[in-house]
């Protein structure tokens, strides 16, 4: 089914889903009620948000104001072939298949020399990448790191303790716990 085939009623019943599941706000920007029953571009682009993010399509039966899960009014918007997992799971498939039937092999022992230095280099790539992030962090910083703050707990935040006689505690504005 397709979206022009919906009648307005339809179209107003997955605008007020999409409303209720916050994917669409309730009033346009011209202030009017955005469950109207017209598939403008608004309703669209929360529809297309609704889809990118949701895996279960939830439908949101008005009558008994109840979240239950239907079958889905409108299809899920296309993607390209290229994107598609399924797609590249089987040319994969037929490759090594065609491949098998034109006598190529697979040699585990080649596989295993050619794969180890890859293998085996992965943790120090993973480290550069680390290094790089933490040097491109600290070069954009805004502000200073606080050495104190553990973490923020319900607006609070926890701290661990510097002794009094410290140059941290001396510059500190917050102050400094007692010995």
């Amino acid at each position: 089914m397709n979206i022009r085939d919906l009648n307005e009623n339809d179209r107003r019943n997955v605008q007020q889903t999409l409303i209720y599941l916050g994917f669409l706000n309730p009033t346009l920007p011209n202030g009017r009620p955005a469950d109207d029953g017209i598939w403008g571009p608004i309703t669209d682009a929360a529809y297309q948000r609704y889809w990118q993010t949701t895996e279960t399509p939830v439908w949101r039966d008005t009558a008994n104001s109840v979240g239950i899960s239907v079958p889905v009014v409108a299809p899920a918007p296309v993607r390209p072939w290229w994107l598609s997992r399924g797609v590249w799971g089987s040319i994969l498939t037929l490759v090594a298949v065609g491949a098998g039937f034109v006598g190529m092999g697979f040699d585990a022992d080649a596989a295993t020399d050619a794969l180890m230095p890859i293998v085996e280099a992965v943790p120090l790539v993973i480290a550069a990448i680390g290094a790089a992030i933490s040097w491109w962090g600290r070069k954009n910083a805004k502000a200073p790191i606080d050495p104190t703050l553990v973490a923020r707990i319900g607006g609070q935040d926890v701290r661990l303790p510097v002794r009094a006689d410290t140059h941290a505690a001396r510059r500190d504005p917050r102050g400094h716990f007692s010995d």
